[in-house]
């Protein structure tokens, strides 16, 4: 196996371990309440309340293993999870796949997965219009550039 090859799967990993994050974001931010923030407490089943072990939280293996339940009381746990960080993993994959591994194509990998819980949060018609608009055009330009860039390849 050639450096290049576990270079992308280290950035598809990389980019599980991005929208599982993502996924607490998402999860959490909308939340107003004084017990729950992004770090505490710990991931947890919401029904049961059945505090996760580090096993129950690696992206998408556990979701399988588990077969989409929690482990405590057998209560479904959406395959949204699982599916927003396979397309975390394969948006940071595929600049570098089509571009060749260099920091302009994981940056822009990593721009195209911030714009993930912008669609959420407006699908949700909650969005964080300070943090939208003063920070959301960082990805943005960094796609823009990427764009370009190949444009004049």
């Amino acid at each position: 196996m050639s450096i290049q090859n576990i270079l992308l799967i280290d950035l598809f990993l990389i980019g599980l371990c991005i929208g599982s994050f993502l996924n607490v974001v998402i999860y959490r931010l909308p939340i107003k309440t004084p017990t729950l923030s992004l770090s505490l407490p710990k991931s947890h089943c919401p029904i049961c309340k059945h505090q996760l072990s580090w096993y129950e939280n690696i992206p998408v293996l556990s979701w399988c293993v588990l077969k989409g339940r929690c482990r405590q009381c057998k209560t479904s746990i959406s395959i949204k999870y699982p599916i927003f960080e396979l397309i975390s993993g394969l948006l940071l994959l595929t600049p570098a796949i089509l571009g060749g591994i260099s920091v302009l194509t994981v940056a822009s990998g990593l721009a195209i997965i911030t714009l993930l819980p912008y669609v959420y949060w407006i699908k949700q018609k909650t969005i964080f219009n300070t943090y939208m608009y003063k920070w959301g055009l960082i990805p943005i330009l960094t796609f823009i550039v990427t764009i370009i860039h190949y444009a004049k390849k």
